[in-house]
């Protein structure tokens, strides 16, 4: 039902796409000529890991020195303010289609445990999982509360989309993998995932981070996540099942919520190519490298995009999570992509590119 899946996101961002404020700010986003829009991509030239995240610049910008002068360019604070209310909106979205997995908000996942790099409330590049939301009761609402209003748009849309999503997630594999580990689970491997979020709690407390890691957010982040890769890596048995089961079921959720944010503000994945060499360095949908050659693949391509590439030999899209690029003066430049793919995506809509 994976297929299924990303035909709904991409019909939700599509919804989205018909209110002004999306429009306004998606001018911005997509277009480098645009006056804000070419000082945004300044800015974001020394934040690469920001790009990527269309739906959350507004507020990952804050931590820019840049940030003030941002604002006061004309129509800059306008900017900012519609971003913050699509980052709310999308938010809000996607921890909607969480409410839709089994036992949630109350999900044993080691993973989400306070402090983590799923839960923080520093510096984070994925979508988190904020606890004030999992508070909200969300599993018992038909559709995302207060995203319409957020949209200054029609409600009905909206929230059929939604729902769509909803849908098509309680279906996918990795979601029924997750319901079953946790029926699974045993007496012995509940004991278990309490002991290591335990463990967790106690090597993330704020001391602990601050003398592991220092005050670099990147440092922090990184520090967050060894500590939880770590701890899951010592599970064993139906806890191990379950802990696998939910980062599986994460990373989809978390695909879905590039696509979603990409497909909002730029519209259909970009096709690229012509593609040298693929290599799929784990098996099925585990991580993967395309080599590209065309040196202008950089400027497109950024990390957390959805992409297609030019090929019959791979027809599923990357979520991009590494880009490396090689300038070779003789012969051009080529650009590696490495990233994991998206199940039976390649139904996905695409432009060439470049065009």
């Amino acid at each position: 039902m994976t297929r299924q899946l990303w035909a709904a996101v991409e019909t939700h961002a599509d919804a989205w796409r018909r209110s002004d404020i999306v429009r306004d700010y998606a001018q911005v986003v997509s277009d480098p000529q645009h006056g804000l829009g070419q000082r945004l991509q300044e800015i974001l030239s020394g934040y690469s890991a920001f790009a990527g995240q269309r739906l959350r610049l507004a507020h990952l910008l804050q931590v820019t020195p840049e940030y003030a002068g941002f604002a006061q360019e004309p129509g800059g604070v306008e900017f900012l303010q519609r971003g913050e209310r699509l980052a709310k909106a999308f938010l809000w979205t996607v921890e909607w289609w969480r409410s839709r997995l089994p036992a949630y908000p109350m999900i044993p996942a080691l993973q989400l445990v306070r402090n983590g790099p799923l839960s923080t409330q520093e510096l984070t590049l994925r979508v988190p999982w904020p606890e004030e939301l999992r508070r909200q009761r969300l599993q018992l609402t038909s559709a995302p509360p207060a995203v319409a209003d957020l949209l200054d748009t029609a409600p009905q849309p909206l929230d059929d989309a939604a729902r769509a999503v909803g849908a098509a997630l309680a279906k996918c594999p990795q979601v029924q993998e997750l319901e079953q580990a946790q029926a699974g689970l045993t007496d012995q491997g509940r004991a278990a995932l309490a002991s290591a979020r335990d463990r967790a709690r106690t090597a993330l407390r704020p001391e602990q981070v601050d003398a592991a890691a220092g005050d670099l957010a990147l440092n922090r982040l990184n520090y967050r996540e060894a500590v939880i890769a770590d701890i899951v890596d010592s599970l064993q048995g139906d806890a191990r099942r379950y802990s696998d089961a939910f980062r599986a079921t994460d990373r989809l959720i978390e695909q879905a919520a590039a696509l979603f944010s990409q497909a909002v503000v730029n519209g259909p994945a970009p096709k690229i190519g012509p593609v040298l060499r693929g290599e799929r360095l784990q098996g099925e949908h585990g991580w993967t490298e395309i080599v590209v050659s065309n040196e202008w693949v950089g400027v497109f391509a950024q990390l957390d995009d959805v992409v297609l590439f030019d090929t019959p030999a791979l027809t599923d899209a990357m979520h991009v999570e590494g880009i490396t690029f090689s300038i070779r003066v003789e012969r051009g430049g080529t650009t590696t992509l490495a990233g994991r793919l998206l199940p039976d995506s390649d139904g996905l809509r695409a432009i060439p590119w470049p065009a």
